[in-house]
Protein backbone atom coordinates (compact mmCIF):
# COMPACT_ATOMS: atom_id res chain seq x y z
CA UNK A 1 0.00 0.00 0.00
CA UNK A 2 2.95 2.61 0.63
CA UNK A 3 4.75 1.55 -2.45
CA UNK A 4 1.37 2.81 -4.26
CA UNK A 5 1.50 6.05 -2.57
CA UNK A 6 5.09 6.61 -2.98
CA UNK A 7 4.32 5.31 -6.87
CA UNK A 8 1.59 8.00 -7.04
CA UNK A 9 3.09 11.04 -5.75
CA UNK A 10 6.49 10.70 -7.17
CA UNK A 11 5.50 11.64 -10.66
CA UNK A 12 3.74 14.44 -9.28
CA UNK A 13 6.79 15.63 -6.84
CA UNK A 14 9.01 15.82 -9.55
CA UNK A 15 6.99 17.40 -12.00
CA UNK A 16 6.47 20.15 -9.31
CA UNK A 17 10.18 20.64 -8.55
CA UNK A 18 12.00 19.58 -11.64
CA UNK A 19 10.95 23.32 -13.43
CA UNK A 20 12.34 25.23 -10.35
CA UNK A 21 15.86 25.27 -12.13
CA UNK A 22 15.69 26.33 -15.87
CA UNK A 23 14.93 30.28 -14.51
CA UNK A 24 18.51 30.09 -12.75
CA UNK A 25 21.81 30.66 -15.17
CA UNK A 26 25.30 30.75 -14.05
CA UNK A 27 26.74 33.77 -16.54
CA UNK A 28 25.67 37.34 -16.05
CA UNK A 29 25.75 40.48 -18.53
CA UNK A 30 27.87 43.60 -19.16
CA UNK A 31 25.87 46.40 -21.40
CA UNK A 32 26.32 50.13 -21.55
CA UNK A 33 27.05 52.86 -24.04
CA UNK A 34 29.86 54.82 -25.29
CA UNK A 35 29.38 58.37 -25.32
CA UNK A 36 31.68 61.23 -27.12
CA UNK A 37 33.03 64.29 -24.48
CA UNK A 38 29.77 65.99 -25.08
CA UNK A 39 27.54 63.45 -24.75
CA UNK A 40 27.01 62.04 -28.02
CA UNK A 41 26.63 59.14 -28.50
CA UNK A 42 29.16 57.13 -30.73
CA UNK A 43 28.44 54.01 -33.34
CA UNK A 44 30.39 51.35 -34.26
CA UNK A 45 32.89 51.87 -31.92
CA UNK A 46 34.68 48.36 -30.97
CA UNK A 47 34.31 47.46 -27.53
CA UNK A 48 36.24 44.62 -26.22
CA UNK A 49 35.43 42.05 -22.94
CA UNK A 50 38.48 40.47 -21.56
CA UNK A 51 38.66 37.72 -18.68
CA UNK A 52 41.21 38.25 -16.75
CA UNK A 53 41.68 34.63 -15.31
CA UNK A 54 41.21 32.80 -18.97
CA UNK A 55 42.32 35.51 -21.26
CA UNK A 56 39.46 35.19 -23.15
CA UNK A 57 38.15 37.85 -25.04
CA UNK A 58 35.04 38.93 -26.30
CA UNK A 59 34.12 41.12 -29.25
CA UNK A 60 31.11 43.71 -30.00
CA UNK A 61 30.40 46.87 -31.87
CA UNK A 62 28.23 49.49 -30.31
CA UNK A 63 25.29 50.02 -32.49
CA UNK A 64 23.67 53.69 -33.99
CA UNK A 65 22.48 54.36 -30.54
CA UNK A 66 25.92 54.07 -28.89
CA UNK A 67 25.18 50.53 -26.77
CA UNK A 68 26.70 47.65 -26.72
CA UNK A 69 26.00 44.22 -24.53
CA UNK A 70 27.10 41.09 -23.66
CA UNK A 71 25.50 38.48 -22.95
CA UNK A 72 25.91 34.90 -21.25
CA UNK A 73 29.18 36.44 -19.54
CA UNK A 74 30.64 33.44 -17.09
CA UNK A 75 31.44 34.60 -13.79
CA UNK A 76 34.89 36.23 -13.03
CA UNK A 77 36.84 39.67 -13.46
CA UNK A 78 36.85 41.69 -16.29
CA UNK A 79 38.14 44.74 -18.07
CA UNK A 80 36.20 46.60 -20.49
CA UNK A 81 38.11 48.49 -23.66
CA UNK A 82 36.64 50.58 -26.31
CA UNK A 83 38.02 52.28 -29.55
CA UNK A 84 36.81 54.51 -31.85
CA UNK A 85 38.12 55.91 -35.11
CA UNK A 86 39.24 59.79 -33.56
CA UNK A 87 39.44 59.20 -29.90
CA UNK A 88 42.11 57.56 -27.77
CA UNK A 89 41.59 54.70 -26.76
CA UNK A 90 39.94 53.90 -23.42
CA UNK A 91 39.76 50.96 -20.75
CA UNK A 92 37.78 50.60 -17.83
CA UNK A 93 39.15 49.27 -14.53
CA UNK A 94 38.69 46.08 -13.80
CA UNK A 95 35.44 44.76 -12.56
CA UNK A 96 33.65 41.57 -11.33
CA UNK A 97 30.56 40.08 -13.08
CA UNK A 98 28.70 37.51 -10.96
CA UNK A 99 25.82 34.76 -11.56
CA UNK A 100 22.63 36.37 -12.52
CA UNK A 101 24.26 39.98 -12.50
CA UNK A 102 23.93 42.95 -15.25
CA UNK A 103 26.88 45.23 -14.67
CA UNK A 104 26.24 48.20 -16.66
CA UNK A 105 29.50 50.54 -17.85
CA UNK A 106 29.43 53.78 -19.39
CA UNK A 107 32.46 54.47 -21.15
CA UNK A 108 33.38 58.62 -22.10
CA UNK A 109 35.55 58.80 -25.14
CA UNK A 110 38.21 61.64 -25.59
CA UNK A 111 39.30 62.79 -28.73
CA UNK A 112 42.42 62.30 -30.15
CA UNK A 113 44.58 59.62 -31.77
CA UNK A 114 44.07 55.80 -31.52
CA UNK A 115 47.69 55.50 -29.97
CA UNK A 116 46.81 57.21 -27.23
CA UNK A 117 45.48 55.52 -24.33
CA UNK A 118 42.70 56.65 -21.29
CA UNK A 119 42.43 54.45 -18.36
CA UNK A 120 39.15 54.77 -16.34
CA UNK A 121 38.89 53.88 -12.66
CA UNK A 122 35.24 52.78 -11.84
CA UNK A 123 33.85 51.60 -8.86
CA UNK A 124 31.20 49.13 -8.55
CA UNK A 125 27.70 49.76 -7.99
CA UNK A 126 26.15 48.60 -4.97
CA UNK A 127 23.06 48.60 -6.10
CA UNK A 128 22.34 47.13 -8.97
CA UNK A 129 18.85 49.23 -10.86
CA UNK A 130 18.95 47.14 -14.15
CA UNK A 131 17.56 43.45 -12.52
CA UNK A 132 15.78 42.37 -8.82
CA UNK A 133 17.55 39.19 -9.60
CA UNK A 134 19.27 37.57 -6.61
CA UNK A 135 22.37 35.36 -7.57
CA UNK A 136 25.98 35.09 -6.22
CA UNK A 137 29.04 32.81 -6.97
CA UNK A 138 29.77 29.49 -4.42
CA UNK A 139 33.91 28.59 -4.23
CA UNK A 140 34.55 25.14 -5.60
CA UNK A 141 35.84 24.44 -2.59
CA UNK A 142 32.77 25.73 -0.61
CA UNK A 143 30.56 22.64 -1.98
CA UNK A 144 33.13 20.36 -2.02
CA UNK A 145 33.29 20.49 1.92
CA UNK A 146 29.79 20.58 2.11
CA UNK A 147 28.46 17.13 4.44
CA UNK A 148 26.73 14.81 2.19
CA UNK A 149 24.66 12.36 3.42
CA UNK A 150 23.55 8.88 1.29
CA UNK A 151 19.92 8.90 0.53
CA UNK A 152 19.06 5.26 -0.18
CA UNK A 153 15.92 4.36 -2.44
CA UNK A 154 14.47 2.90 0.75
CA UNK A 155 14.81 6.14 2.91
CA UNK A 156 13.49 8.45 -0.13
CA UNK A 157 9.92 8.74 0.83
CA UNK A 158 10.90 9.97 4.43
CA UNK A 159 12.41 12.85 2.20
CA UNK A 160 9.14 13.84 0.38
CA UNK A 161 6.47 15.96 2.46
CA UNK A 162 3.69 14.21 3.45
CA UNK A 163 5.08 10.75 3.42
CA UNK A 164 5.68 7.85 5.69
CA UNK A 165 7.17 4.54 5.84
CA UNK A 166 5.75 1.61 7.42
CA UNK A 167 8.43 -0.33 9.45
CA UNK A 168 7.26 -3.80 8.52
Amino acid sequence: MQLAKMAAFLPLFLLLFANGGRAQTASGEVNGAVTDKSGGFVAGAAVRLSNLATKIDDRAATNSDGYFVFINVKPGTYILGVEAKGFKTTQVSTFDVGVNQTVTQAVRLEVGAVNERVVVNAEAAMLEASTSELGTVIPDRAVNDLPLQLVTTPRFPVILPRMRTSTT
